[in-house]
């Protein structure tokens, strides 16, 4: 039970984050690379829902429905590291224009 918790609380966002800022700072998806923290979101509820809700709902036959706050949670970390990766890319791209123009 302690390796899920630790993989759900502290290995998961920090791979979401670090994810982000590759898709942003390699540029990937163009415009659409925004829509990736939307995905993040979902996947973040669904690990949890994958988890530890859905044994719950096998173990006593309750039904539980997905926590969607942590959609957000996801997100808030996905677009964090869209931001910051966009800002890494727009401050190499201009180091290279001051190194190609002197």
């Amino acid at each position: 039970m302690q390796i899920n918790l630790l993989i759900f609380y502290f290995v998961l966002p920090i791979t979401t984050f670090v994810l982000s800022i590759l898709i942003a700072v390699n540029d990937y998806w163009g415009r659409c690379k925004w829509l990736s923290a939307v995905i993040f979101g979902i996947m973040y509820t669904l690990a949890e829902y994958a988890t530890f809700k859905l044994a719950n709902t096998f173990a006593f036959g309750s039904f539980n429905l997905p926590n969607l706050t942590l959609w957000l949670i996801g997100a808030i970390i996905s677009l964090a590291g869209l931001g910051i990766g966009t800002l890494v890319r727009i401050l190499l791209r201009k180091k290279r224009m001051r190194c190609t123009n002197p």
